[in-house]
C-alpha cells in the first residue's frame, strides 16, 4: 500500500497547465510514483496549511514574492511540518535562505554555494509527452537515424547541428524560440528519439541541464553531453554515470562509430543504469519525506 502525501501546487492556470505544463508528469507521476498523491491547486489566496506536504513553486527571480515568503512563514508559526520543490532557478541567482524554514527541499539546477543538508538536487526531468514508465527503447539495427537535433540554435548548438548535418542518416528541426509555434509535438519528438541512435544534449539556456537529457534517457537512446567549464556538470546530478562524455562536438563521428562497434551494449548499459537509478531516486525521495 502506498503512502499518501498532500502536494500544493501553487500555480494561477488549471491542472492540466499546473506547473508551467511542463513537469506535472515528471514530479507526480514519476518522481512520487511511490506515493498516493493527494494534488492541490491553490493561487494568489495562500490559505491551505497541510501537516508535511510538499509545496511546489516555480520562480527565478532574486527573491521569492512576500506572499510566499509569509506563506511559508506561516507554517513555521503553527508548528507544521513542509517541504518544499523548487522549479526553476536556472540562473543561480536566488535567495535561498529561506530553505532553512522547510523539513527538506527539492530543487532543480546544481548550486554549489548551497550547503544545506535538507536540500537535494534533482535531475531537471521532461516535458509531459516523454514519460516511458516501461522505459522500452528500440535496438541499435531497428534505428532509423544516427543523431539528431531539435530545438533553437543558440551557445554552440550550430556546431552540433554543422556535425549532424555531415552524417548520412540524421534528422535536424530548427526552431525560432522556447515553445515556439513551429515546435513539434512532445509526442513527436519522443518517436524521433526512440529512432535515434545518439543524440547531443548542448547546454541550455545559461545552465548545462536541459530536458533534452532526461527526455532522451526516456525514449531509450543514447545522450550525448559535452564538458563546459572543466567539469563533467552532471556528476553533481547523476553521479556516475555512464553516458558518453566529449569535449568538442566534432567527435560527434567518433562516439558514433564507438557505438556501433559496440554492437549495441552501450544502449542496454544506459538502459539499465537509468532504469537503477530512477528506481533509487524515487526511494529516496520517499524515504526523505517519511522521516
Amino acid at each position: 500500500m502506498k503512502s499518501k502525501i498532500t502536494v500544493i501546487g501553487i500555480s494561477s492556470d488549471n491542472i492540466e497547465n499546473v506547473f508551467n505544463g511542463w513537469e506535472y508528469t515528471y514530479i507526480v507521476k514519476d518522481l512520487l510514483a511511490n506515493f498516493e498523491v493527494d494534488l492541490k491547486l491553490i493561487s494568489d489566496k495562500l490559505d491551505l496549511f497541510c501537516d508535511n506536504c510538499l509545496i511546489i513553486y516555480s520562480c527565478d527571480e532574486r527573491n521569492i514574492p512576500d506572499n510566499l515568503l509569509e506563506y511559508f512563514t506561516e507554517y513555521k508559526n503553527r508548528n507544521l511540518d513542509f517541504n518544499l520543490f523548487h522549479i526553476s532557478n536556472e540562473q543561480l541567482r536566488h535567495d535561498t535562505s529561506y530553505y532553512k524554514l522547510a523539513k527538506n527541499v527539492f530543487r532543480n539546477y546544481f548550486d554549489p554555494s548551497i550547503t544545506l543538508n535538507n536540500v537535494l538536487t534533482l535531475p531537471l526531468g521532461y516535458k509531459n509527452g516523454f514519460f516511458n514508465p516501461s522505459l522500452t527503447f528500440k535496438k541499435i539495427e531497428d534505428k532509423k537515424f544516427d543523431s539528431c537535433f531539435v530545438g533553437q540554435l543558440k551557445h554552440d548548438r550550430i556546431n552540433v547541428v554543422h556535425e549532424i548535418s555531415n552524417l548520412e542518416k540524421k534528422f535536424i528541426h530548427i526552431t525560432q524560440q522556447w515553445d515556439c509555434p513551429t515546435s513539434l509535438p512532445s509526442e513527436a519528438v519522443f518517436k524521433i528519439y526512440q529512432d535515434t541512435l545518439l543524440i547531443p544534449c548542448p547546454i541550455g539556456n545559461v545552465n548545462q541541464d536541459s530536458f533534452r537529457i532526461c527526455e532522451v534517457l526516456e525514449s531509450g537512446s543514447i545522450p550525448l553531453i559535452k564538458i563546459y567549464f572543466q567539469e563533467d556538470y552532471f556528476k553533481n546530478i547523476f553521479g556516475e554515470h555512464p553516458i558518453p562524455t566529449v569535449r568538442d562536438w566534432n567527435e560527434i563521428p567518433k562516439v558514433l562509430n564507438d557505438i556501433k562497434n559496440n554492437g549495441g551494449e552501450k544502449i542496454l548499459e544506459i538502459n539499465q543504469w537509468y532504469q537503477k537509478f530512477k528506481e533509487e531516486l524515487r526511494t529516496k525521495i520517499f524515504n526523505i519525506l517519511n522521516k
